[in-house]
């Protein structure tokens, strides 16, 4: 029941109501937070270091970004075709450089997220330079428009209370060697971790 207490993190709009600069970090938290859960999925349940989650992030924003405005689509269709375009990207790359072994994997990945960096910050017709997009329309949740941060907060806090109880409801990996492994000590130590924060842990049998 403790991990439910996430969904606490939606009292901190009402706190932080009379500071709006506060809020607008708050929303940024959020959002920086679910691109680093990412990583949890890729590194942790994939087994793959990648330092272009960043990259991916800039890609769908200004998809979603150019769709509404350039395009006039709405800002929830806009943000789903911008997921879209963000996964083909990101096969595209992936077909790239996945091959690549050792080092030579998380390098590129740095130097990706590098190229698309300066090729956004240099496109200033199409992205606005390192200034950004403006005039973006809100969302809006059952009729009721997310134009001011106190209501983002909801939605970005919202997600990132989701998203932490939901991954790790997938499962943790653990590395140990053979011998641990086969004295039986982690059936009885998963046993108690899984009762404790319903958490389940794959076991991985590396070596002695």
């Amino acid at each position: 029941m403790r991990r439910y207490l996430w969904f606490a993190l939606l009292f901190l709009p009402f706190l932080l109501a009379p500071f709006p600069f506060y809020l607008t970090l708050l929303n940024f938290f959020a959002i920086a937070a679910l691109v680093a859960l990412s990583l949890y999925v890729l590194t942790g349940l994939g087994g793959m270091t990648s330092f272009a989650q960043a990259a991916f992030m800039g890609v769908a924003a200004y998809a979603t970004a150019l769709l509404t405005t350039r395009a006039g689509v709405s800002p929830w269709a806009g943000l789903a075709l911008g997921l879209g375009l963000t996964l083909a990207f990101a096969l595209v790359l992936g077909l790239l450089t996945v091959r690549l072994k050792g080092h030579f994997l998380p390098l590129s990945t740095i130097a990706w997220q590098v190229a698309l960096y300066i090729l956004a910050g240099n496109l200033v017709g199409l992205t606005g330079g390192h200034t950004g997009l403006t005039d973006l329309p809100a969302l809006a949740l059952f009729g009721l428009p997310l134009d001011s941060p106190f209501r983002y907060a909801f939605l970005s806090l919202f997600l990132l209370a989701l998203l932490v109880l939901l991954g790790p409801a997938l499962a943790l990996r653990l590395a140990t060697t053979t011998s641990v492994y086969d004295s039986g000590l982690l059936d009885r130590l998963l046993e108690a971790f899984l009762r404790e924060t319903g958490i389940r842990v794959q076991v991985l049998a590396v070596g002695t």
